[in-house]
């Protein structure tokens, strides 16, 4: 959050429209990251939707290393400051020191797109 500022000195025209998938194994409190992210004053990602639910059955291998398999996930739709290394990284530390707060004890399996990308078939 330190360095929210730096991303308003880029250009308007470089804000991204992206899509953010967090899973967090069997941890149930990712579903209150939207929530904690509105509170944040910044203007690095903007929150204009999202959607929690649960993944598919079990995988056909071992998946505990990590707290998995992914019961629990969160979509999040907005838009990034840009569509680089160092705005990606940043929203990954923000969300998990978010989750962190939140109690999340176990590791975060992040993914993010850009959602303003056409689709191959």
């Amino acid at each position: 959050m330190r360095t929210r500022e730096w991303y308003e000195a880029g250009a308007p025209e470089a804000r991204t429209a992206v899509e953010v998938t967090i899973s967090s194994g069997r941890d149930e409190v990712i579903g209150q990251l939207p929530h904690r992210l509105d509170e944040l004053e910044q203007n690095v990602f903007t929150l204009r939707s999202y959607a929690s639910g649960s993944t598919s059955p079990e995988p056909p291998f071992d998946d505990t290393f990590w707290d998995g398999p992914a019961r629990h996930t969160l979509t999040l739709q907005g838009d990034l400051a840009a569509w680089s290394y160092d705005s990606v990284g940043w929203l990954a530390e923000t969300l998990a020191e978010l989750a962190a707060r939140l109690g999340a004890r176990a590791p975060l399996l992040l993914t993010a797109t850009r959602s303003d990308q056409p689709r191959l078939p």
